[in-house]
């Protein structure tokens, strides 16, 4: 009795000290749940100087799981890597457009309408067969995937690039919809199983890639894309060489010729975005267009990574 007595004894003890060592505050901090902190660097300094505070957009660089899909095996994106690709996604995506809008009613354009959240990833995503290097959420939120390989690859940037006026060509369609009539340029080819489309037959068909091809919204985007990343002679070339294949009898599988399709998207888009966003695709008299601004940004961004190699 005695000895059972003094294991009770000890057993409430032992609870008592660590109840006493356990008890939780209302400022005690779970981490994982919200309550941690992490000590600002001066990269995150950098971002919010340059970034945050110019253009309204949050950039996300440490890792969260639930930032993106679970199904996926996903890497960190490596914290010596931001800055450079956030460097030449101003350059190349956000200083064009807040250029060209410039001294208009549509100053504050980038500012309104930039994705919120803007996310790096270090590894990249693929779905079956095909890599997706970037998705964006309702427009506010753009995931941009293979930052790491900026290492290894600097033209990563130059492809990070174009899935940034891809995915803003969405946000803006979004915000003010592209014309109607851009859907019914191509309308008997477009395809859900667009992965099985090369990217000749795209063109053959109107398209500027098969990933066009699978609805007119991203027919809209790419085509955008397409024409800031590889700019107009680049447009013009790709209309000339698919009317011509158009000409002969045996190569004509559709009702319309695929190059007075693209001129007709081209034409679509550029009074669209002229009409709706005080944006001039093509440059005026006055001043540089936005295919311009973003082919200079281009060439910068390639002699800026060259010259770094040269250095190393």
């Amino acid at each position: 009795m005695k000895t059972i007595k003094l294991f009770l004894l000890l057993a409430a003890g032992l609870l008592t000290a660590a109840c006493g060592e356990d008890n939780i505050g209302e400022n005690y901090e779970i981490l994982g749940l919200g309550g941690d902190r992490e000590m600002q660097t001066e990269l995150d300094r950098w971002i919010y100087e340059n970034i945050t505070v110019p253009y309204n957009m949050e950039v996300k660089y440490r890792w969260d799981r639930s930032e993106v899909d679970l199904t996926y095996t996903l890497v960190p994106v490596k914290e010596e890597v931001v800055r450079p690709i956030m460097q030449g996604v101003v350059k190349g995506w956000i200083k064009p457009y807040e250029e060209v809008t410039r001294g208009t009613d549509n100053a504050s354009f980038i500012y309104k309408l930039s994705p919120k959240k803007f996310m790096l990833v270090g590894s990249a995503k693929y779905s079956g067969s095909t890599i997706v290097t970037g998705e964006a959420e309702g427009g506010r939120k753009v995931v941009i995937f293979r930052a790491n390989d900026y290492k290894t690859d600097p033209e990563v940037l130059i492809s990070m690039l174009k899935t940034c006026h891809h995915e803003f060509a969405h946000t803006i369609s979004q915000a003010q919809r592209y014309p109607e009539e851009f859907a019914e340029v191509t309308s008997e080819s477009y395809t859900t199983k667009w992965t099985s489309v090369s990217t000749v037959q795209a063109r053959h068909n109107g398209f500027v890639s098969n990933y066009a091809c699978k609805s007119p919204g991203e027919d809209f985007a790419e085509t955008l894309a397409f024409l800031c990343m590889y700019g107009r002679e680049w447009y013009e070339e790709l209309i000339a060489q698919e009317s011509a294949w158009y000409a002969k009898p045996e190569n004509r599988k559709t009702s319309y010729d695929p190059g007075a399709a693209l001129r007709t998207k081209q034409s679509l888009i550029e009074t669209y975005l002229k009409s709706t966003w005080g944006v001039e695709l093509y440059d005026t008299h006055a001043k540089k267009g936005l295919i311009t601004l973003v082919q200079e940004a281009i060439r910068e961004i390639r002699d800026d990574i060259e010259a770094e190699k040269n250095l190393n």
